[in-house]
């Protein structure tokens, strides 16, 4: 169960980047200028609201200054030409205060609806990719699971060192201090759980993709300790570069929408962009390397390192399915097992494209049913059915050599009394 739902929700939301991932390398270069306009554009600028800077009552806000265009009796300012009032008036509507990544997605990116071909296509793609792969079997995956692992670490370890050089190491710690800074009120909301649930469940799920491929490389010995203590380090190395990459690119970008960079106001500001974390691919990193051919090359190298790593953890979760159905259906094991694969094959596919058209189609239920109808009960799922498990099983056969899913023995190393 937890294998199925989890793979369904890689298939749907992983395939769907690559679409907006396309639409943002084509429009970088006519979005720069919005980007930079707060800092070095005009002072009447629409996409530079600024929460953290308080006018007066008769007071209006452009580009995080406060102009009073009217005096106390009710007349206009002479301080002022007919056009700046109206741009300012303009500027300061309700209408108009969004925030800057509202602005790019919505007016340069100008995202088409949920349901159109060309995402289905994507959607349909991807997880066709890994049935494909699937149905060749885990000797396949093995041949290709060291690129699907190395190539997008090397990748964001690389840009983590980019990025820090870009912005500065005194910014950047600056960023840091403020993301790791303990807010302990958070720990009363619903989106904090929600949110930790989903980065623990995405980190731990590449984590044991990786420690599969490990174990299935030649002249390893795999161990269960030595395998655990993989999983805990590589959850927690994917922890530190998302962070040593995102609070930096978000404290940038933080500085760079609006003239005023004092540490106080900073610090507010960045934590207003915060909120719009999910957009970061599409939004934040843009504004950051979109100033040279080189950048608008290593943001492409980025996407697709982002879809070659969500390849290997699908393919992980449907052989988990693949395994199940085995066990819940035993007379498939006297077919050919090429022909029974590629049917457990194929009709993943089916449901995943299924569950694609339904969560893409609404687009108010897909947060919704993705974040609290799918993702809380998954660590429970996973609780009942290694519980299931080891009572099926018992301990020595729960604990299987990873060696054994692509036919070889088991090492001579594995000795389940070591637990």
């Amino acid at each position: 169960m937890m294998a199925v739902m989890q793979a369904m929700l890689l298939g749907s939301s992983i395939a769907v980047s690559p679409v907006y991932g396309a639409k943002c390398l084509g429009s970088l270069h006519s979005a720069v200028a919005i980007w930079l306009s707060c800092s070095f554009g005009t002072r009447l600028n629409s996409n530079c609201y600024d929460i953290s800077v308080n006018c007066g009552e008769n007071e209006l806000q452009s580009n995080s200054r406060c102009y009073q265009i009217f005096n106390h009796d009710g007349s206009i300012n002479d301080q002022y030409t007919w056009e700046e009032v109206v741009q300012i008036i303009t500027n300061s509507s309700e209408a108009l205060r969004q925030l800057p990544t509202q602005i790019y997605a919505n007016e340069i990116l100008r995202p088409a609806p949920y349901s159109n071909d060309l995402i289905m296509s994507g959607a349909t793609f991807v997880n066709a990719l890994v049935a494909g792969v699937a149905m060749l079997g885990m000797r396949t995956y093995m041949k290709i699971a060291k690129f699907l692992v190395v190539f997008p670490v090397v990748i964001i370890v690389f840009l983590t060192g980019l990025i820090l050089r870009m912005i500065g190491f005194q910014r950047a710690l600056l960023s840091l201090g403020d993301a790791l800074a303990p807010h302990f009120g958070s720990l009363l909301t619903l989106r904090a759980w929600t949110d930790a649930i989903i980065h623990v469940m995405t980190s731990l799920c590449v984590a044991s993709g990786m420690m599969i491929v490990i174990s299935s490389m030649k002249r390893f010995n795999n161990n269960a300790i030595r395998d655990t203590v993989f999983v805990i380090f590589s959850d927690i190395l994917c922890t530190i570069l998302a962070c040593l990459l995102i609070s930096p690119i978000i404290g940038y970008t933080a500085s760079q929408m609006y003239t005023t960079s004092s540490s106080e106001s900073f610090m507010y500001k960045m934590s207003y962009l915060a909120g719009e974390w999910n957009q970061l691919p599409y939004t934040l990193l843009p504004s950051l390397f979109a100033r040279s051919g080189a950048g608008l090359g290593m943001l492409a190298v980025l996407y697709i390192a982002i879809i070659v790593m969500s390849l290997g953890p699908q393919v992980i979760a449907l052989e988990m399915i693949i395994l199940t159905v085995y066990r819940a259906f035993p007379d498939l094991l006297h077919m050919d097992e090429r022909i029974s694969r590629k049917f457990i094959c194929a009709a993943y596919l089916a449901a995943t494209f299924g569950y694609a058209y339904v969560a893409i189609s609404t687009k108010d239920s897909e947060l919704f049913w993705e974040t609290y109808c799918v993702v809380i009960p998954l660590p429970f799922l996973a609780l009942l059915e290694i519980i299931a498990m080891i009572h099926l099983y018992r301990m020595p056969r729960f604990i299987v050599n990873m060696k054994t899913m692509l036919g070889k023995p088991p090492s001579n190393v594995w000795r389940c009394d070591m637990l």
